[in-house]
């Protein structure tokens, strides 16, 4: 018997970051995209129940991420253009 079993990567779209930010990747400056990413197990390629949950600010050139903690949350709220 062969079972299939694995993970799957979910992104939903929760809008642009208020602030500019400056890119280390590939330098491109702008709004960064804020989304949600669940990561569910799959059961022959049918999402069961989720695993992991973050909440990641993204570089909508490069999809270069970073996660959006308790204790980095003030970049969203920051008053000055960052370099990130």
């Amino acid at each position: 018997m062969l079972i299939l079993y694995g993970t799957k990567s979910f992104t939903m779209d929760k809008g642009r970051s208020a602030r500019h930010f400056r890119c280390q990747h590939c330098e491109a400056e702008g709004p960064w995209q804020i989304a949600n990413i669940w990561t569910w197990f799959t059961l022959y390629y049918i999402p069961l129940f989720p695993v992991w949950k973050k909440k990641m600010l993204l570089c909508p050139q490069c999809g270069y991420g970073i996660k959006i903690t308790s204790k980095n949350r003030e970049l969203l709220d920051a008053p000055n253009d960052l370099t990130v």
